[in-house]
């Protein structure tokens, strides 16, 4: 359990609120984060939600490691100062990139580029359709043919 007074005291007045506040940043682009995850399952954009995944889970795996620094602050009354500093710098550094990834990815659904995308998939499985119902035809064609050939013997 995370005692607030505990960590100002030993991390500095403010500490605490921080802290709190760099979670609520990261909240937020987690939150993004798993909205964008919502309309990238189409084939074309497996890329994408494997990277915005991965950058998500590293910064969550980070935070998850400063509220374990903070637990052990508040129950032991100490810390490796530097420690804490170091995990802060590499939690905020992993907001930052999923903040860009996420920006990116709100730029990328702006411009359409997912209807775009589903719509070439489409348009590619209607081509692939036409040329199958054109040899279909032809199939057609030479088993009217075949049959005729069969009555005429």
């Amino acid at each position: 359990m995370i005692k607030p007074e505990v960590v100002d005291k030993v991390l500095g007045t403010g500490a605490y609120a921080r802290w709190l506040k760099t979670l609520g940043t990261f909240t937020d682009e987690q939150t993004r984060a798993y909205k964008h995850e919502e309309w990238l399952s189409s084939p074309w954009a497996a890329s994408l939600k494997k990277g915005l995944q991965a950058d998500r889970a590293f910064a969550e795996k980070i935070s998850d490691d400063y509220v374990v620094f903070l637990e052990r602050v508040s129950s032991s009354g100490t810390a490796n100062v530097r420690e804490g500093e170091n995990i802060l710098n590499v939690f905020m550094l992993a907001i930052s990139i999923l903040a860009c990834v996420n920006d990116v990815l709100q730029d990328i659904l702006l411009l359409g580029i997912p209807l775009l995308m589903d719509l070439l998939e489409r348009i590619g499985l209607v081509t692939k359709a036409r040329r199958l119902q054109s040899l279909l035809k032809q199939l057609q064609q030479e088993l009217e043919k075949a049959r005729w050939e069969v009555k005429q013997t």
